[in-house]
């Protein structure tokens, strides 16, 4: 479906896609959603995540073990999703989110993470560098932040730090203050990197 805005420096017409809709009711109020690992895997039976999603994971999972204050080592149980998008800047960022449990504990339970990644431009030449560098990696186990379309609070300009605006709600993300991009709600939607 297009909309028709009109350019009223040139007096004339131009069609623009309308913004997609990101859930299935015009406004879904913003909350915290308890959603188990398990209840995350239910919901992708039997989907391939592709490439993208099981290196994202790869990669937060590699730098959650390589943190020393991270005692207990994980390891991946299911890649879910992935988004990779790109910045008003430039910076291409990339969000994911997979399940994992403490690493050789067969009774361990299973947890919902989210990781945020930064595509590092300067390292993409570089065969021996991963170019796209972990900014952070959560346990969702708590409880993940729901996104929701409608703003009824302030905001910072156009940047939103309650929520990730990049992102369809099918990727469960932490509180908006606790990662970096995503944020800017004129955006909509946000164009993929890849």
């Amino acid at each position: 479906m297009c909309q028709k805005m009109i350019d009223v420096k040139n007096g004339k017409f131009q069609f623009v896609f309308e913004p997609r809709v990101l859930s299935d009711t015009p406004y879904v109020y913003l909350c915290h959603e308890h959603l188990t690992a398990e209840e995350m895997e239910a919901t992708l039976v039997n989907k391939d995540v592709g490439h993208q999603a099981r290196h994202f994971a790869k990669l937060a999972v590699d730098h959650y073990n390589n943190k020393e204050e991270n005692t207990t080592k994980i390891e991946i149980c299911t890649t879910l999703l992935s988004k990779c998008f790109h910045e008003i800047c430039g910076s291409a960022f990339g969000h994911v989110n997979f399940t994992a449990k403490a690493k050789n504990d067969d009774q361990a339970k299973k947890n919902l993470y989210f990781a945020e990644l930064k595509l590092n431009p300067d390292l993409l030449g570089r065969p021996d560098v991963e170019p796209m560098c972990v900014v952070c990696v959560y346990n969702l186990d708590g409880g993940c932040h729901e996104i929701s379309r409608k703003i009824d609070y302030k905001t910072v300009g156009n940047l939103d730090y309650e929520r990730c605006h990049a992102c369809s709600d099918r990727i469960k993300h932490s509180s908006g203050n606790m990662f970096t991009a995503g944020h800017d709600s004129t955006k909509t939607p946000y164009f993929s990197a890849g």
